[in-house]
């Protein structure tokens, strides 16, 4: 049903010191978030940039279907953000 699990000396002051650097870690970072607010206006303008960049760019994504761990249906989908006025 359970089985305990029995730790040495070593090896929990080990797991203690990784829970202690974990929450060191968590409040340093906890803290780091909330000394640089920002307000409304600056999270959706950063928003807006990552969704509309200034240069076009494209991505390729391959969709692979499986039946029994061996393909048998591939698309390739090519997605472009905007048109390159400069390569058409």
């Amino acid at each position: 049903m359970y089985s305990a699990v029995f730790l040495g000396d070593r090896a929990r002051r080990r797991v203690a010191d990784l829970c202690l650097g974990a929450l060191v870690a968590l409040v340093l970072v906890c803290a780091q978030s909330s000394a640089r607010a920002e307000s409304a206006q600056d999270i959706v303008a950063k928003a807006d940039t990552v969704r509309n960049p200034e240069k076009p760019f494209r991505g390729t994504t391959t969709l692979t279907e499986y039946k029994s761990s061996q393909p048998v249906n591939r698309n390739v989908l090519l997605i472009f953000s905007k048109i390159d006025p400069d390569k058409l």
